[in-house]
């Protein structure tokens, strides 16, 4: 009887150590949430990051994400994953910097990634990538400038976020450096998820006579879209100009001459890849074009030479270090301090 016993146990020890084998192997599986302010079905900002989620799971990750989170539940959507015992929590844009410092602190084993802000490097888990918006808004700039026949540009934005106020103020600097002549519109429709706001803001632009619009408003973008889309069915030539996502590419619309393309994916792979290693590191970076970070996305078949030539002179100019942020802002002509001092950024130097 003890010898029927004793083989029981051991083949009850048997069966808890596979169990506990099993469950020992799933929680080696990283875990990466990534949350958005608005939908990850944008075509651009959002839709950017969602992609680059999704890509993680090439290299063995469990992904999920948590869309269109108000800012007021930010540290909720935050903590929610944390509690899952997530390893990687992805705040997607400027406006979640204070929500992850605070989060950061309270979950000091957890590693967290902002995306477009300069939150990074404040406490030991979290890093920030912030794109240079002088950069890419001195390339888009000079494209739109090749591109107004009317000499009428508007840009559409969601909210004055200092980094969008930073990339339009430096397309206004490369308009102004192409051609002084060029009026600049701008409207901000107070939302990155309004369709119908973005679409009222491209209508106002375009009864204005404005030929040539930068949108850089996640969903509104949709939005001002379709507003050039009937504009063109009733005679007009308009033309769009997509930023951070490949909005030719997404839309397949020959008036969406290009888009200034932010590798969102690429940042995400870095910080996946340094939580895998163990290589973590705390920082506040700036990707470039320099860097393969930022780049001109597909062009349309109605792009002319004059177009592609400004976009291709002005990466060289960057890439030459010709180009730099003291110079764009102040062909603006707006007061430094306003652009500097709002983001704390690298750009002082």
């Amino acid at each position: 009887m003890k010898k029927i016993i004793s083989v029981l146990l051991i083949l009850l020890a048997g069966v808890m150590l596979t169990a506990c084998g099993g469950s020992a192997e799933k929680d080696d599986t990283l875990k990466a949430a990534l949350l958005t302010g608005g939908p990850v079905n944008d075509g651009g900002w959002n839709q950017m990051a969602y992609e680059g989620l999704m890509a993680l799971e090439d290299i063995d990750y469990e992904v999920s994400n948590t869309e269109n989170v108000a800012q007021e539940g930010q540290k909720q959507a935050i903590q929610a994953y944390a509690d899952q015992g997530y390893d990687l929590i992805i705040g997607h844009g400027y406006e979640w910097g204070d929500a992850l410092t605070e989060m950061g602190e309270k979950y000091p084993d957890i590693k967290f990634l902002q995306i477009g802000g300069n939150a990074g490097g404040k406490i030991p888990n979290l890093t920030s990538g912030e794109f240079k918006s002088y950069e890419l808004g001195y390339v888009m700039g000079k494209i739109a400038a090749a591109t107004t026949q009317s000499k009428k540009f508007g840009f559409v934005g969601a909210m004055k976020i200092p980094t969008l106020v930073a990339e339009v103020t430096a397309i206004k600097g490369a308009i102004k450096e192409s051609d002084p002549s060029i009026t600049v519109a701008e409207i901000y429709t107070g939302s990155w998820s309004d369709v119908a706001a973005g679409k009222k803001a491209g209508e106002q632009m375009i009864n204005q006579g404005i030929d040539t619009i930068i949108g850089i408003g996640d969903a509104c973008d949709a939005g001002v879209i379709q507003a050039i889309d009937e504009a063109k069915a009733a005679g007009k030539d308009v033309k769009f100009i997509g930023w951070t996502g490949d909005f030719y590419k997404a839309y397949q619309k020959d008036f969406i001459i290009t888009s200034g393309i932010q590798d969102v994916q690429g940042v995400i792979m870095t910080a996946a890849k340094e939580v895998q290693d163990d290589k973590w590191v705390s920082r506040y970076y700036l990707p470039s074009f320099s860097d393969g970070l930022l780049s001109i996305g597909d062009w349309s078949p109605k792009a002319t030479a004059a177009q592609k030539a400004a976009g291709e002179a002005a990466v060289k100019a960057i890439k030459d270090g010709k180009i730099t942020p003291k110079m764009i802002f102040g062909l603006s002509g707006a007061p430094a301090s306003e652009y500097y001092d709002a983001q704390e950024l690298i750009y002082k130097k």
